[in-house]
C-alpha cells in the first residue's frame, strides 16, 4: 500500500513538473523572438550586437591607459568610433579583427580612423570571434550586404587566415573555426530567441558581476610559455589536405561575391601574421611556438592556407582579383604585441594599423 502511495506521489510530481515546463515553453514562445523580425546580425552565430561591456585586462596585459577597457557593439553588430555611413571601410575577420580585449578607441581600426589619410572614412569593425572564411562568406550574404548601404562601401578588408585551419584539415564548411555540434546550434537558437534567457541575462548584467565584465575570458588567456628566442628551423613538407578543394571554392566565392556585392569597393585580403611563425623562404621556416601548446603543424598549415589562397586568386579574372597583402611574410607584430600567441594587445594594434595605413594609403587615390 505504501509503495502504491509513493508511486502516486511520484506521478503527481512528474505530471506537475511536466505541466510547468510545458507552460514555461509556451509563454517563452509567445513572448520571445522566435517568430519576430530580427536584424541580420542575429542570424550570424556568436556575433554580438547592442552590447556594452567593460573588460578587466590586467591579467592579460598592462594597458598604457586603463586596464578596464570598453567593448561596444551597436544594434547592427558593428564596432566603430564613428556613426556616419557616407564612406565606409568594412573590416571582416575573426577574433584578431574583433579584438575583444582592446579598448574601442585603441583597436587597429580605430587607430587607422584617426590617421589623416583615413579620417573621412568610417572604418567599421565586423570581426566575429572564431569565424572562418566560410563564416565571412555567410556574413557577407546574410549580414553586411543587407545592413550596409553597399554603394557607400569603398574598401573591404579581410584580415584573416589562421581560423581556416579546420576547414583545410577536415574539409568541412564551418561558419566558425570550431565545429558547431547540435548542442552549440540549440544554444545559439535559444539565446537568440528566448524571452526568459534575455531577461535573465539583463538581470545578471545589472545586478551581478559577470565574469566577462570583470575577468578575462577563457578563450583569451595570457600565454603561459614565451615564444622561443630562436625557434626550430623546419622544412615545409608536401602535404595533401582533405579540405583543399572545399577551401579553394570558399576563397573563390569570397573573392567574386565581395566584388559583386560591393561594386564600388576595392577588396583587400590581408594574410595575417602569426608572430610565432617566421617564413625564411618557400621551403623553410622557423617555428618559434613552444612545444607545450601542442601546435606542431600550425606554422605549416598557415603557410599552406595562404599558398592555396594565392593559387585561387591568380586564376581569377582580373576584375575579381582582390589585392593581397602578404603580411605573414613580414615581422610586423612584435612578440610583446600579442598577449597570447595570436591576439594583439594595444601595442600590436598600433603595429597592425601602421602596416595597413602604409599599404592601403596608395589605394585610396
Amino acid at each position: 500500500m505504501a509503495n502504491h502511495r509513493k508511486i502516486g506521489i511520484l506521478k503527481y510530481i512528474i505530471a506537475n513538473v511536466g505541466v510547468f515546463f510545458f507552460g514555461f515553453f509556451i509563454v517563452d514562445i509567445i513572448l520571445g523572438d522566435y517568430f519576430r523580425f530580427k536584424t541580420p546580425v542575429k542570424q550570424i552565430p556568436w556575433a554580438l550586437s547592442d552590447v556594452s561591456f567593460k573588460y578587466d585586462i590586467s591579467k592579460n596585459y598592462k594597458s598604457s591607459k586603463n586596464n578596464l577597457i570598453n567593448y561596444t557593439r551597436d544594434n547592427e553588430g558593428y564596432r566603430s568610433i564613428k556613426k556616419d555611413k557616407n564612406k565606409i571601410i568594412l573590416t571582416i575577420g575573426g577574433s584578431t579583427t574583433d579584438q575583444r580585449l582592446v579598448d574601442d578607441k585603441s583597436t587597429w581600426q580605430a587607430l587607422m580612423n584617426k590617421n589623416k589619410n583615413f579620417s573621412s572614412f568610417n572604418i567599421i569593425n565586423a570581426g566575429v570571434d572564431g569565424q572562418s572564411s566560410y563564416g565571412h562568406l555567410f556574413s557577407l550574404e546574410n549580414w553586411h550586404t543587407i545592413t550596409l548601404p553597399t554603394e557607400k562601401v569603398k574598401l573591404v578588408i579581410y584580415y584573416f587566415g589562421v581560423n581556416d585551419r579546420l576547414i583545410l584539415n577536415e574539409g568541412k564548411k564551418y561558419t566558425l573555426s570550431k565545429t558547431q555540434n547540435y548542442l552549440d546550434k540549440i544554444s545559439f537558437f535559444i539565446s537568440n530567441n528566448s524571452f526568459f534567457y534575455e531577461k535573465i541575462k539583463i538581470i545578471k548584467n545589472k545586478y551581478l558581476k559577470q565574469k566577462n565584465d570583470t575577468e578575462v575570458m577563457w578563450i583569451h588567456q595570457k600565454r603561459d610559455y614565451p615564444f622561443l628566442s630562436q625557434g626550430e628551423q623546419k622544412v615545409m613538407k608536401k602535404k595533401e589536405y582533405l579540405g583543399e578543394k572545399v577551401y579553394s571554392e570558399i576563397i573563390r566565392d569570397l573573392s567574386i561575391k565581395s566584388k559583386l556585392k560591393f561594386p564600388n569597393a576595392k577588396i583587400i585580403f590581408v594574410q595575417q601574421q602569426a608572430p610565432g611563425c617566421e617564413y625564411l623562404n618557400k621551403t623553410t621556416f622557423l617555428d618559434r611556438l613552444p612545444k607545450e601548446i601542442r601546435l606542431e603543424k600550425f606554422c605549416e598549415d598557415v603557410f599552406n592556407i595562404y599558398k592555396i589562397q594565392n593559387t585561387v586568386i591568380n586564376n581569377l579574372p582580373k576584375e575579381y582579383k582582390p589585392k593581397v597583402l602578404e603580411m605573414y611574410k613580414e615581422k610586423i607584430i612584435s612578440d610583446d604585441g600579442v598577449y597570447d600567441y595570436i591576439h594583439n594587445n594595444e601595442k600590436g594594434a598600433l603595429e597592425i594599423s601602421q602596416y595597413l595605413i602604409n599599404k592601403i594609403k596608395p589605394l585610396l587615390k
